[in-house]
């Protein structure tokens, strides 16, 4: 291959994607040397004509840097990474449990880890399918293994570390993976139910555990309750707010880890509480998310008002499924029209204190939440939840 066709077979293999950091180009023929005399002619104007390859020698030299690095900043932590490479059995996963203590200090000490971890991977797979890579296959695998362990702590959903089969069979051809734990599947955390929790003994195992590690599985059960509670009711957003605030004081350290779970577990209660808000209500999540779109705020109104409204959201809903939110509703104009004029009628029918200008106001809104939340398939978000 020579001139254009080259330049071109290169920047192809070389285009990265997430998860593909750099191609693997192996030089058969001296093709390499064909390609410096194509840059003389197609390198873009005041390029240096630098080679755009890298020898696998340089790769090797960034990854020795890059684990150097992360087991330093490791030791700052109190992590002993050489003990873990040196353990095996219950003795290395009781050392991996501490290291995860150790190291989730706060939200920016658990992404400096990660970093360090993504940068170790990275650069190991670059240097993917040569033997070279053997020698650093334990340190790759602890970092990563220590990085995963953090992620299914993480209440935020990362599934960046999940990689090809492609990838697998690389590791197993050079046997990079010599340095396997296993605990299970990983990819399915355990989920916590907050309303059965037994809160006098979560507290007993908190006082008597990794605290840390404890506070982590309780916010990340917890930050999946505030999402699925705030993604079913829009008026929600001030639990979603109060959460954050709560996040940011203990990564300010304004907390200590001990107020920080003692308030995950009063806000957890809180959530407990809203939820259970729709038997309260005598309305289904649907019917609450409407009446809470239409009363916060509203006027000053008396019970048999309260229950008008109730009323009202509960029959527009019953109409829109029956008659409006056909196949496709959201793309065609007519269909969105009907969609609003149905929520405007049905409104209509709200008490007297709801002035004209709150009447629109408030057709605006439920309009909005219904076009959002209910799909051009038959389906909403309720069903999916």
């Amino acid at each position: 291959m020579k001139n254009h066709s080259l330049m071109q077979t290169i920047a192809r293999a070389n285009r990265v994607f997430p998860e593909k950091q750099n191609g693997l180009i192996v030089d058969y023929i001296g093709v390499f040397r064909s390609l410096q005399a194509a840059l003389a002619v197609y390198a873009a104007p005041g390029s240096d004509g630098a080679l755009p390859v890298k020898d696998k020698a340089e790769l090797v030299a960034w990854l020795t840097t890059a684990i150097e690095n992360a087991t330093a900043f490791c030791k700052t932590l109190g992590v002993d990474v050489d003990g873990m490479l040196s353990s095996n059995g219950l003795d290395l996963i009781d050392r991996t449990e501490v290291a995860v203590e150790q190291i989730i200090v706060d939200d920016q000490t658990k992404a400096q880890f990660i970093t360090h971890s993504r940068l170790v991977d990275q650069l190991f797979k670059a240097i993917l399918p040569d033997p070279q890579a053997n020698r650093f296959g334990p340190h790759r695998a602890l970092f990563v293994f220590l990085a995963d362990k953090i992620r299914l702590l993480n209440p935020v959903v990362d599934i960046s570390h999940v990689v090809s089969k492609i990838e697998r069979l690389l590791d197993e051809s050079v046997a990079a993976n010599a340095y396997v734990i296993d605990t299970g599947d990983a990819s399915k955390p355990k989920l916590i139910d907050l309303n059965k929790i037994d809160w006098e003994k979560l507290k007993a195992k908190f006082d008597k555990g990794k605290k840390r590690t404890e506070a982590e599985q309780l916010r990340r059960s917890v930050a999946a309750k505030v999402d699925a509670l705030a993604r079913l009711n829009p008026t929600r957003t001030e639990l979603v707010e109060r959460f954050q605030a709560l996040i940011e004081q203990y990564n300010a350290g304004s907390l200590n880890v001990e107020e920080f779970f003692q308030q995950l577990i009063a806000f957890a209660n809180d959530l407990n509480e809203e939820e259970r808000r729709t038997i309260g209500e005598g309305l289904t999540e649907e019917q609450l998310a409407i009446y809470d779109l239409i009363m916060r705020p509203a006027p000053e109104l008396t019970e048999a008002e309260r229950l008008q409204v109730k009323a009202v959201a509960g029959h527009l809903l019953e109409v829109l499924k029956r008659e409006k939110l056909v196949l496709d509703w959201r793309k065609e104009q007519q269909s969105r029209a009907a969609v609003r004029l149905a929520v405007e009628t049905e409104l209509d029918h709200l008490p007297s204190a709801f002035t004209a200008d709150v009447f629109l106001e408030k057709c605006e809104t439920v309009y909005r939440h219904v076009f959002d939340n209910y799909w051009d398939d038959g389906r909403s978000i309720y069903a999916a939840a």
